[in-house]
């Protein structure tokens, strides 16, 4: 994710940040922080885990719970996941004033905190809403200097998806018309008609045409005889 959004983004619309840290302490702030025209920042988390296939697929709504709690709210050691890693970070930078080293973010009067999960679930219906239940009660808007907006989630399919358009779109356009569109956040992520999106030309991010080609290699590589040879 850090190569594909640090590439994808242009630098004046978009500027991405991977693992920021603390100015005094030197803890990671969040998986990623990107820059929007100045005043707007997007903190991401990215996740990794794997939902089990009876969470997903499975008729006990009990067992669906236990993993997004333990893999995308709060492990059972108390330590914090996705949702408030991302509450304590905008809370630590926003609230407490901690500075992140070699960004400056005091200018930055609103903030998007996304949420992105490796497996398909986080395309899933309703979970935007459920996590946002979540993130509502661990972020303390008291005292915050820019304004938090509801937590976004989507897979990783999703934002591969929207980093070819990086180059020409304000992700945090794409967020608000997003949000507009659906204020519950109760579908997944990638809705048709996002006013942001109107007109613009879709291509594939550099970064994931230069792995297609890589891995067209890598397959001609190990399989000689099996394939014919790759053209890009």
């Amino acid at each position: 994710m850090h190569r594909l959004l640090k590439q994808s983004a242009d630098g004046s619309l978009n500027r991405y940040y991977a693992s920021p840290r603390y100015a005094v302490g030197n803890e990671q702030v969040c998986d990623g922080i990107l820059l929007c025209q100045g005043s707007t920042a997007v903190f991401f988390e990215f996740k990794g885990s794997m939902f089990r296939a009876d969470a997903k697929w499975g008729s006990n709504s009990a067992v669906l719970e236990r993993e997004l709690q333990a893999k995308l709210v709060e492990g059972k050691d108390g330590e914090p996941k996705g949702v408030k890693q991302l509450a304590n970070a905008i809370s630590n930078v926003f609230r407490d004033r901690r500075a992140v080293a070699g960004l400056d973010l005091g200018c930055v009067d609103k903030v998007y905190p996304v949420l992105v999960t490796y497996d398909e679930i986080g395309d899933a219906w309703f979970l935007g809403s459920y996590l946002n239940e979540w993130f509502r009660r661990a972020v303390n808007g008291k005292n915050i200097s820019a304004t938090v907006t509801p937590l976004f989630c989507m897979s990783a399919d999703c934002l591969e998806g929207l980093a070819g358009v990086l180059n020409s779109v304000p992700l945090s356009s794409i967020l608000e018309a997003r949000y507009k569109q659906d204020k519950s956040l109760k579908l997944p992520f990638w809705l048709p008609n996002n006013a942001a999106l109107k007109g613009v030309k879709w291509a594939a991010a550099a970064t994931l045409a230069e792995a297609s080609e890589e891995l067209g290699r890598e397959a001609e590589r190990l399989f000689p005889n099996s394939l014919p040879p790759y053209q890009a």
